[in-house]
């Protein structure tokens, strides 16, 4: 019991520290906004589809961007075993959406997240390639068996960095969402669990940004009823 207490605060410190004693690692976080799907008159959380979220972005008006994010866990498994590893499923725009660069190679492109499991690429974060890898300079390439299925390397990110759960190890591709027990049908509109994270244009307010996601929302109602 001890020894659980002392995790528990030593996480919430963590949590604490990193979110209120110290500026937040990302660009304008002021302009930072996270989009959720809702259902019925009480507005319940219920998330997207990938092929939704995709859609959020492309008829918007309101947002510079808007990339899928979705806080996970990946099994790790390496000579030594396995483990449960800290992830996030993201767009590729989610990186300098936040104003996050890596110390060492490079982040996921678009065009690796276009097709649906043909990339399994991954960033990691420095605490990951310091403990798991060795801190080896010669890191990018290599590969990490993650959910059984071998990925590439890309980028390893700067130390400060830990996504936005901020405490995430391994960042994949939204496109690689069947690596992760997602839809074998990508376009499936109707498996929504996904949420989203958007950057307001300049001069845009929330309440703004609102009534046009709730226009958004409206068109796709009447473009797809079922």
């Amino acid at each position: 019991t001890l020894a659980l207490a002392i995790g528990a605060s030593t996480a919430m410190f963590s949590v604490v520290e990193a979110t209120l004693l110290r500026p937040l690692p990302f660009r304008d976080t002021s302009r930072l906004a996270f989009l959720w799907g809702v259902a019925g008159p009480q507005r319940a959380i219920r998330g997207g589809s990938p092929i939704e979220v995709r859609d959020w972005g492309r008829l918007n008006s309101t947002f510079e961007n808007v990339a899928i994010y979705d806080e996970t866990s990946l099994n790790l498994r390496s000579a030594e075993g396995a483990e449960r590893v800290e992830a996030e499923m993201v767009s590729a725009s989610y990186f300098p959406m936040l104003g996050a660069t890596p110390q060492i190679g490079r982040v996921f492109s678009a065009a690796e997240d276009s097709v649906p499991d043909a990339n399994p690429v991954v960033v990691i974060s420095d605490a990951m390639w310091r403990t798991h890898l060795g801190g080896d300079p010669k890191v990018i390439g290599r590969t990490l068996t993650l959910n059984d299925r071998p990925f590439t390397i890309l980028g390893v990110m700067r130390p400060r960095f830990k996504g936005i759960s901020f405490d995430t190890d391994v960042w994949f591709p939204a496109a690689m969402v069947r690596a992760n027990g997602g839809p074998q049908n990508p376009a499936d509109r109707g498996n929504r669990w996904l949420g989203a994270i958007g950057r307001l244009r300049d001069g845009v307010r929330l309440e703004d940004a609102q009534r046009d996601m709730d226009r958004v929302a409206a068109q796709l109602a009447r473009d797809f009823p079922q």
